[in-house]
């Protein structure tokens, strides 16, 4: 079985950096990902974070708030964003819709740009607006962000 392994990139990247040493492989047998990029959601990843002491929420720009009250309140030192996706939308790969997830680096409000990071190297800028447009939740309710942080 093949595996998309941008959930497991972005999670050892988020482990990596709060000083936990696990490989991706091994986030992918354990979250017993396929094909779908995505193939998670809230209480999949809660469950795999807690061995962490770590717990994520599912923020959705469609359903709970817009998303630069989203990024303003969760892009801080303590907390890191995922974002969930139609990367079709972005990377402009045709028609058929591409779930992807990378981690969200920075948003420049004055040019109202994203910067998301796919590990293990490729950082790009995105509006928006475009990010937005690609987290329809009548798509896939599993778009949006998804914020980790330490349990208090």
């Amino acid at each position: 079985m093949k595996t998309n392994l941008c959930v497991p990139n972005c999670l050892e990247f988020v482990l990596i950096k709060r000083k936990f040493h696990v490989d991706k492989k091994k986030i992918a047998r354990e979250l017993k990902l396929k094909d779908d990029g995505i193939d998670i959601n809230a209480v999949v990843l809660n469950k795999f974070l807690e061995q962490y002491n770590l717990r994520c929420s599912h923020l959705s720009p469609f359903l709970n708030l817009e998303t630069d009250l989203i990024l303003k309140e969760n892009l801080i030192p303590e907390k890191d964003v995922l974002a969930a996706y139609d990367g079709s939308r972005i990377f402009r790969t045709g028609s058929q819709h591409t779930k992807h997830f990378s981690v969200v680096i920075s948003y420049n409000i004055l040019d109202d740009l994203i910067r998301l990071f796919d590990p293990p190297a490729n950082q790009f800028d995105v509006k928006l607006i475009s990010l937005n447009n690609s987290m329809q939740a009548r798509e896939d309710e599993r778009y949006g962000f998804y914020v980790i942080s330490a349990f208090s």
